[in-house]
């Protein structure tokens, strides 16, 4: 037991037993804010700081791209820290790496961290789709008076990250909301699906909705809505 314990400090200062306290190496640090509100997720833009953890050792703190270039950043010399401008290449990148680095005063390389940030983006208007939906009046049948529908809401992946969140309004009523650990959608040939079941009971018209959102961001939001009308007393030519 106290051999293992020995050998378990010895493998990294940072490590303790295989419990992690942060993203450390060698002498450098990652800040909270390189990965929180969003576990681990980021709005760009955003920032992230990069920290030496020996304030007295040479060397200052710069942040790179990954092919080596210069990022955007406030570095401070007196205090051994660099922030970050972590900002996304394009309007749907899912993820961009960094490097923090050590840059001694002679232009050697020092201590190196890897940093790749995970962007949230998306869904915006105008891409939701929606089909099998009724084209004409619903009836309903003296037998069975319960009208039942399959609604397939549909969103682009490749215009949302992480994921989304589907939210069904009928009425007015909210009838459900959906994420990927609900089990009711599912991402299939690049497109997030929701198929559910649904009832509507009133005869006339009825508003059913869809509405889509970023399972992080609450102020993006798509909606596609349809009026679907359902009437008594079907024609002889409908089958109940």
């Amino acid at each position: 037991m106290f051999k293992s314990s020995v050998l378990c400090l010895a493998v990294l200062s940072i490590v303790l037993c295989g419990v992690s306290f942060g993203q450390v190496q060698n002498e450098l640090s990652l800040d909270r804010n390189c990965y929180v509100p969003y576990d681990g997720y980021v709005i760009s833009p955003s920032s992230c700081t990069c920290i030496k953890t020996n304030r007295q050792a040479a060397g200052n703190v710069q942040w790179y791209f990954s092919n080596g270039t210069l990022a955007k950043q406030n570095s401070t010399s007196d205090n051994g820290t660099s922030i970050l401008t972590v900002e996304s290449p394009h309007k749907y990148a899912v993820n961009q790496s960094f490097i923090c680095r050590i840059v001694l005063a002679t232009g050697q390389k020092g201590a190196e961290l890897n940093y790749t940030a995970k962007f949230i983006f998306g869904p915006e208007s105008a891409v939701l789709k929606w089909e099998h939906t009724p084209t004409g009046p619903i009836y309903r049948c003296p037998s069975n008076e319960t009208n039942e529908l399959r609604l397939v809401c549909q969103f682009p992946s490749n215009l949302v990250n992480p994921s989304p969140v589907f939210t069904v309004v009928i009425n007015g009523q909210r009838y459900g909301a959906y994420d990927k650990l609900s089990g009711q959608i599912n991402e299939t040939d690049k497109t997030w699906n929701l198929n559910i079941n649904f009832k509507l009971n009133r005869v006339g018209n009825s508003t059913v909705s869809c509405y889509v959102r970023n399972l992080y961001a609450n102020y993006n939001w798509s909606t596609l809505t349809q009026i679907i009308t359902v009437a008594d007393n079907p024609p002889a030519s409908f089958k109940c």
